[in-house]
This record gives structure tokens, C-alpha cells and sequence, in this order.
């Protein structure tokens, strides 16, 4: 009898851990499948609003300006441009090897920087304030 009820316990643990699985590989793929923000996103977005990742702030103007700081060895100022085009925002800077482009997704006041194919880029969540605000770093 004690085999029959173990056999049974073991197997719902079984279904549940399975039924688990598939929930948050669910919801692992909607949250990859939302959709990018497009260009009038992206400026409502930017334009006039400070994004604060975990190594760095930047504030972003209407003409294409940043104005950031950036932790890495030590707190740097440093400037730059960015334009968006297709959903697709790059950012130039005074040092190229930073140079980059993002696919940008919203939820609320968070921000996400991804690969076209969905991925997080490193470093690649912050979180947004209005106006300009690289004092909040």
C-alpha cells in the first residue's frame, strides 16, 4: 500500500514539476515575443527623459544629444548622439568601441535594450525618469 501511495505522490510531483515547465517556458516566450517599440515610440520614450541603467545614466534631448555617466573605471562624464530608425535606436559616442544599437521593449518605467533576435543585452535594463536627472546616479 505504502508503494502504491508513494508511486502516486511521486507521479503528481512529476505532472506538477512538468506543468511548471511548460508555464514558465510560456511565459519566457511571450515576454520574448512582445513587441519592439517603433520610432515614435522610441522618441516619446527618450526624448526629454533620463534612463538609469545599473552602470550608467544617460539624458536624452529632442535634437539627439546624450549627456551620461558611466561607472566603468571610475565615474566618466561623456557625451553622444542617437537616432532611430525602423524601431532600431543607436547610440554614437566619443569612444567608438561603445558604440551600439538596441531594439527597445517598455513595461511601465523600465526600459530594455535587446538583439533583433530578442536577446537582453548586457547591461541592457534601466529604468526611466522625466526631465533631465543624472544627479539620481
Amino acid at each position: 500500500m505504502r508503494a502504491a501511495a508513494a508511486n502516486a505522490t511521486t507521479a503528481y510531483a512529476a505532472r506538477f514539476a512538468l506543468a511548471t515547465l511548460v508555464m514558465v517556458a510560456g511565459i519566457g516566450s511571450a515576454a520574448a515575443g512582445e513587441a519592439f517599440l517603433d520610432d515614435a515610440e522610441v522618441v516619446e520614450t527618450l526624448v526629454d527623459h533620463t534612463l538609469r541603467g545599473k552602470d550608467w545614466i544617460e539624458y536624452y534631448t529632442g535634437s539627439g544629444e546624450i549627456q551620461g555617466k558611466v561607472r566603468y573605471f571610475g565615474m566618466r562624464e561623456y557625451t553622444g548622439r542617437w537616432s532611430v530608425k525602423e524601431g532600431r535606436v543607436c547610440y554614437v559616442y566619443e569612444r567608438a568601441e561603445a558604440n551600439t544599437c538596441s531594439f527597445l521593449r517598455k513595461a511601465g518605467e523600465t526600459i530594455s535594450h535587446h538583439l533583433r533576435d530578442g536577446t537582453l543585452k548586457k547591461d541592457g535594463v534601466a529604468s526611466r525618469m522625466p526631465g533631465r536627472r543624472l544627479d539620481a546616479f
